[in-house]
């Protein structure tokens, strides 16, 4: 079966690996391809440079668009010029048996959209949040959310299957007017990974991973350890750092900026800490906490309705209301906990029953299956 992939509007294969993803998106990838009868041909929105990641993934092949459209430094022109792409992209592939064409994320939607119109094969979009939703919680412009609103409309009814991440934004894309033919839930995937002893792990030294953006809400953290032994290891990077790093010098306290570092260094930190902190104010299915939870740490989450549908209080992690608890109140209350060990390895159990890579391999193998007849 040979997939179109289109990557999300505006990445490359080049910032896959700049972002620190680019070994995670591989192991899903070459998993799939290995437990089925599929190849890929990725649709990458960089140039050339891209061909340098080809012996990375098996089966596949490499469409750089901007090998073969001249790339703007204007936004404006080269979303004019997407309109276009699905054209070139018929003449590139009119050798190819094509059978499923995929979206990774709703951005750039409606380039899919115009292959499948091109093409009359069928059409997947994944996403891992709601645009639409995220643009009200970031409380952009309204021209803008009517913007994500309309396009997610006009992808569920283009597209022969539509799928989230998380039950709340299930419940949110069927509450559309025009509901589509078929939406899915697929929650993200994590590794497996080895599990180290809790109490062998450091109490006092934290870790957050994620971009730094107003999003995640960092700054909580930091001001919840103001003038404690406490000591943070941040993992990401984002335009709220020279903020972040007066933050913590302001409140007294230790934060170590790792930057970037690619997925699968990352999943080696995990193992070092007792606790994992997500201060974001709103989510999709986030892979970090998933992660972390995989790896037995104890994570303390802001709550929101996403959120709640991954940690259970007191049974495999603990929430936080974000006005109301401070993270450091909520670890002299856990402290106090006899059967800490119990909330960690039910993390463990939650995360290999409900986002195990091989199942979501097979799961999307049959939804392909399915689709292609």
């Amino acid at each position: 079966m040979n997939i179109v992939y289109f990557m999300t509007y505006g990445y490359s294969i080049k910032s896959w690996h700049e972002a620190g993803h680019l070994s995670r998106e591989m192991n899903y990838f070459n998993r799939f391809t290995s437990k089925s009868d599929t190849n890929y041909i990725f649709i990458t929105y960089g140039n050339k440079s891209d061909y340098e990641y080809s012996d990375k993934f098996k089966n596949s092949k490499i469409i750089p668009i901007y090998e073969h459209l001249n790339f703007s430094k204007y936004k404006l022109i080269n979303l004019i010029k997407s309109f276009y792409i699905p054209i070139i992209l018929k003449r590139l592939l009119v050798e190819e048996d094509i059978q499923i064409i995929k979206q990774n994320q709703l951005l750039g939607s409606w380039i899919p959209i115009g292959l499948k119109l091109l093409l009359k094969k069928p059409l997947i979009i994944r996403t891992g949040y709601d645009m639409y939703s995220f643009s009200k919680s970031a409380k952009n412009g309204l021209f803008k959310r009517l913007l994500y609103y309309f396009l997610t409309q006009i992808t569920l009814i283009m597209a022969d299957q539509y799928t989230v991440s998380s039950k709340n934004d299930f419940e949110k894309i069927n509450s559309y007017l025009f509901k589509g033919k078929s939406t899915a839930l697929m929650s993200n995937w994590v590794s497996e990974q080895p599990i180290y002893d809790l109490n062998k792990r450091d109490e006092l030294k934290l870790l957050t991973v994620g971009r730094l953006e107003k999003q995640k809400n960092i700054e909580k953290i930091i001001r919840d350890f103001k003038n404690t032994a406490f000591e943070i290891d941040v993992i990401g990077e984002g335009s709220d750092k020279e903020f972040l790093e007066k933050l913590a010098e302001k409140n007294n306290v230790k934060v170590n900026f790792l930057g970037t570092i690619d997925n699968d260094k990352v999943l080696s930190f995990y193992k070092n800490y007792k606790y994992y902190l997500s201060s974001s104010i709103y989510e999709g299915n986030p892979k970090t906490i998933l992660e972390a939870m995989s790896s037995g740490c104890i994570v303390l989450a802001l709550k929101n309705p996403n959120i709640e549908e991954i940690i259970i209080h007191n049974h495999n992690g603990f929430l936080v209301k974000n006005d109301e608890l401070s993270f450091l109140k909520m670890i002299d209350e856990i402290a106090k906990h006899e059967n800490i060990e119990d909330i960690s390895r039910n993390a463990i159990s939650y995360v290999k029953k409900n986002n195990n890579l091989d199942d979501l391999v097979e799961a999307e193998y049959k939804s392909m299956i399915k689709l292609k007849k």
